[in-house]
């Protein structure tokens, strides 16, 4: 009868919205464990199964004495065992798996959030590439909205949430990069140049920075003597009107 009430059903809508949340106001929007939208699908580990197999594996002496008589349960606990070793490496390399998706998982609805709040605008997507870095995020790709304006106090922000969630170091920093035009944001790790030029060049190159009709000047030394001392410079530059090239 279609007044019944049905189990099945109820356990079958309870497993979706548990694994992929309820949908929310916008096309293809959920609602967030904190009640606000989001894009980000929540977390369903894949290792439980297997760590449950292999644990009926490497129990399964135990188990049989105690299905002594069941020949089909035997049989399968006997089979099980027979591939413990296989079933336990699986299950722990979908352990380090799920971490890392877990970390991937974290990390985007943290970007998520930041534009959120930093810009007002729910992002359209988070790319967060696998695995994601142990400590620090090796790259992102938050894609936005087709015509989505985003002001620079409000891009100064999200750079400055990004960068204290990911602080640098000496040899590496987190970039986040603004491409309007392709409606995203970037975020890259990259690696340090160690700046090797010499005071004379570093004064240069500031001279030419500062007061200069050259447009975007780049200082190299050119020659040195033979003492290791710099006496001749390159100096190069876009052309421009200014520059009258």
């Amino acid at each position: 009868m279609s007044g019944n009430h049905d189990p099945l059903k109820d356990w079958l809508v309870a497993a979706w919205r548990d694994l992929f949340g309820d949908s929310g106001g916008g096309r293809g929007n959920q609602v967030g464990e904190s009640g606000q939208p989001t894009r980000i699908r929540r977390f369903t580990p894949l290792s439980p199964i297997a760590v449950v197999a292999a644990g009926v594996a490497v129990y399964s002496p135990r188990l049989m004495s105690a299905a002594a008589g069941n020949e089909t349960v035997v049989e399968v606990l006997t089979k099980l065992h027979g591939h413990r070793v296989l079933l336990v490496a699986a299950a722990a390399l979908l352990v380090i798996v799920d971490v890392l998706r877990h970390r991937t998982h974290n990390w985007s609805q943290m970007l998520e959030s930041v534009v959120r709040q930093g810009t007002g605008h729910l992002p359209k997507t988070i790319a967060v590439p696998f695995p994601p870095g142990w400590r620090v995020i090796w790259r992102a790709t938050i894609t936005l909205h087709r015509g989505t304006v985003i002001r620079p106090k409000q891009f100064e922000e999200v750079s400055r949430a990004i960068a204290a969630a990911f602080p640098g170091s000496d040899k590496w920093e987190v970039t986040v990069r603004h491409e309007a035009h392709h409606d995203r944001i970037i975020i890259a790790r990259k690696t340090i140049t160690p700046d090797t030029r010499s005071d004379r060049q570093k004064v240069l190159q500031a001279a030419l920075d500062d007061a200069s009709i050259f447009k975007d000047p780049k200082v190299t030394a050119l020659t040195v003597d033979e003492a290791g001392i710099e006496t001749g410079y390159r100096i190069a530059f876009e052309k421009s009107m200014n520059a009258g090239a």
